[in-house]
C-alpha cells in the first residue's frame, strides 16, 4: 500500500506540530510518498521534528520505503541532512556539510562518543566542551566573550545535559540558524527519549496525569526526576534548574519551545504562553534568540536565581532547593 503525505504550505511552529497528527494516521504501509511542494525556508525545529516522526513511522514500518516528491529541489534541507535523516536519499548526511557562520547543519551527538573522548571526565564537562563548539560556530565569537556565546554555550548545556542524564536516550540532533540582517539566532535540539512526563514520573513527587502538566511543571526550579536521589557528583548535580534557567533566558531575548509526548508549550516575553497539541516520542526545543535583545547573560541567571523563590512558592507550594553549582555558571566562570 502506498501513502500520499502532503507537507504543509507553512513550515512555522504550528502547522508543523499539528501535522504530527497526519503522519501518525498513516499507520501500517510499505512507501509514503511526501509531495514537498514549493520551495520554501525549512526552520531547523521543523526539520528536525519532521525527521523524528518519520523516524517513529519507520519504526512502526521496518521496510517502509520513503520517496520525496521534489526533493532535488528543496537544496536548504537536503544541504542540512534533512532527506538523509528521513531515509531518503537526497543530499547531504548527517553531519557531512561543514556549516558556516550562518548554519548549522542537522548533526548528531552520541554518548557514547562524547565518552570516547576522556574516559575519566564527567559528562557535563563533555557537554560543555561540546556546546561552546556549537556556541562559537553559531556566534562567531571565536573569543568567547560576547552575550550571546554566553547564551548559547549555557542554554546548549543545561538542554544537552537534560537529555542524556534523564530521557534515557544515546543521541541527541541539533541544527541551527542565524539571520544576521534581523539578529536572529534558531538553533534546535531534539532527544528521542522517554519524555519529559515519563522522567519527571521517575520521582514520586513529580507524577502528573498529562504531557502538558508536566511540561509546565518541568518549566519551574527544583523540579527534576532525580531531585529526590543523592547527587552522582558534587559538581553537576540535578538541582531541577535546567529548563527553568534556559526558558527564561531565551524568553528575555526571544523564545522558548518545548514539545513532548502530546502536548508543546511557547513562551515569550511579551506574549502569554501558548499551548499546542502534537504528538512525539522524546522531547524536543527550539530557542530562538534576538542578539541584540539578550543583555548580560551573568545578571540574568543572577535575577531568576533570586526570583525562583517566589515562583516556587506560587506555582509549588513550598520553597525550591538550591540550584547546583554548576547550573549558575557561565563557561568563562566554570573555565576560571
Amino acid at each position: 500500500m502506498i501513502r500520499h503525505l502532503k507537507l504543509p504550505d507553512k513550515l512555522d511552529l504550528f502547522h508543523i506540530l499539528q501535522f504530527a497528527h497526519k503522519i501518525d494516521r498513516i499507520g501500517k504501509t510499505d512507501e509514503v510518498v511526501v509531495e514537498l511542494g514549493r520551495t520554501r525556508h525549512f526552520p531547523p525545529f521543523s526539520m528536525l521534528f519532521l525527521a523524528a516522526k518519520f523516524l517513529e513511522l519507520k519504526e512502526a514500518n521496518p521496510d517502509l520505503k520513503i520517496t520525496a516528491v521534489g526533493g532535488e529541489e528543496h537544496t536548504y534541507p537536503g544541504h542540512m541532512g534533512f532527506f538523509k535523516a528521513i531515509g531518503v536519499p537526497i543530499g547531504m548526511d548527517i553531519g557531512e556539510a561543514p556549516g558556516s557562520a550562518r548554519y548549522l547543519p542537522i548533526r548528531a551527538l552520541y554518548r557514547e562518543d562524547l565518552k570516547r573522548q576522556d574516559r575519566y571526565a564527567e559528562l557535563g564537562d563533555l557537554i560543555q566542551k561540546h556546546a561552546d563548539e556549537i556556541a562559537e560556530m553559531v556566534s562567531r565569537d571565536a573569543s568567547h566573550k560576547t552575550d550571546l556565546f554566553n547564551a548559547l554555550s549555557y542554554s546548549l548545556r543545561e538542554i544537552i545535559r537534560n537529555a542524556f542524564e534523564h530521557s534515557e536516550c544515546d543521541r541527541v540532533l541539533y541544527c541551527g540558524q542565524y539571520w544576521p540582517m534581523s539578529s536572529k539566532v534558531e538553533v534546535s535540539i531534539l532527544d528521542r527519549g522517554i519524555g519529559i512526563r515519563q522522567s519527571l514520573g521517575t520521582n514520586p513527587n513529580f507524577r502528573y496525569g498529562t504531557d502538558k502538566q508536566a511540561l509546565e511543571m518541568s518549566l519551574l526550579p527544583s523540579v527534576s526526576g532525580k531531585t529526590h536521589l543523592p547527587a552522582r557528583s558534587e559538581t553537576w548535580g540535578n538541582s531541577g534548574y535546567g529548563l527553568y534557567m534556559t526558558s527564561r533566558l531565551c524568553r528575555h531575548g526571544g523564545n522558548f519551545v518545548i514539545a513532548s509526548g502530546n502536548a508543546a508549550i511557547g513562551l515569550s516575553k511579551t506574549l502569554e504562553k501558548k499551548n499546542f497539541n502534537t504528538s512525539l516520542q522524546g522531547t524536543a526545543v527550539r530557542m530562538n534568540i534576538d542578539t541584540l535583545e539578550i543583555g548580560s547573560v551573568e545578571a540574568r541567571l543572577e535575577q531568576f536565581r533570586k526570583e525562583a523563590p517566589q515562583i516556587a512558592k506560587t506555582h509549588l507550594g513550598r520553597a525550591p532547593r538550591n540550584p547546583s553549582y554548576m547550573s549558575m555558571l557561565l563557561r568563562k566562570d566554570f573555565r576560571s
